[in-house]
């Protein structure tokens, strides 16, 4: 063997199996669709009365997306408004779900910790309604679904449920 040949050969990346590669292309898939929530869900409660609530199919589906309808409906019912970004602090190595089961959605599951103390909640006077006791940092744990699954174009998140009780 010849030196470069050595190179060659230790350097090579290691080989993943089917299931370790399909974890891999789910989670880099998945993962991105946290931040893109975060920025939907921050789009739409800076200015309620102008969003497209159909945006929210981009980046989400189930659950989640009902959830984000009815906080986008509550916010422009009570002319509420909030200014200020959710900013990502950590995000947990991913779990998976059904990837190998055609008869359900495949899901990637994150615990996500992101700090919301740049966020202010305005009443529609333009009162600060921000809650004192608000921690400023949050957990959630999010769930990317994809129902098509392998089309790696059909990732939404489909529940973003906050862990009360357990802080990051």
């Amino acid at each position: 063997m010849t030196p470069d040949d050595m190179a060659a050969t230790s350097s090579a990346e290691p080989t993943l199996s089917e299931e370790e590669q399909a974890e891999v292309d789910a989670a880099d898939q998945a993962e991105p669709l946290i931040e893109d929530f975060i920025r939907m869900n921050t789009n739409a409660s800076a200015d309620p009365d102008d969003f497209n609530r159909g945006d929210f199919e981009d980046v989400a589906i189930s659950t989640a997306q009902r959830d984000l309808e009815n906080r986008l409906e509550s916010l422009r019912n009570f002319g509420n408004t909030n200014e200020g970004r959710e900013e990502v602090i950590s995000i947990s190595q991913p779990e998976f779900f059904d990837l190998d089961n055609p008869d359900e959605p495949a899901v990637v599951e994150y615990l996500v910790c992101t700090d919301i103390s740049d966020i202010t909640n305005f009443d529609a006077d333009g009162v600060d309604i921000t809650p004192e006791e608000r921690a400023d940092r949050v957990l959630k744990k999010y769930g990317i679904a994809n129902y098509e699954y392998p089309d790696e174009t059909q990732w939404r998140v489909a529940y973003a449920e906050w862990q009360e009780g357990e802080s990051c």
